[in-house]
């Protein structure tokens, strides 16, 4: 059997084989039921949901923060917030 890792260090052998089978997000949690909710703990999400409505970074965090992750009344009050 040949070593995959060979002229690797020790270290980052470990390091790999630590990783091997983990992933950073579940693709199971996918669909609409995700889409529905905006997360608040990612910056990404937060930018685009700013963007998408002409408001600020901090403008959309309070939102989220106040009326909570689901979409739909968060569309509804940032267009509020615009007019």
């Amino acid at each position: 059997m040949t070593d995959l890792l060979a002229g690797t260090t020790a270290g980052s052998r470990r390091f790999c084989a630590g990783r091997r089978g983990s992933m950073a997000d579940d693709k199971s949690k996918r669909g609409g039921t995700d889409r529905r909710r905006v997360a608040g703990g990612q910056g990404y999400e937060v930018n685009y949901f700013a963007r998408k409505h002409g408001i600020g970074k901090d403008q959309a965090q309070k939102l989220i923060d106040r009326i909570g992750n689901d979409r739909e009344k968060l569309n509804a009050a940032a267009e509020k917030l615009r007019k």
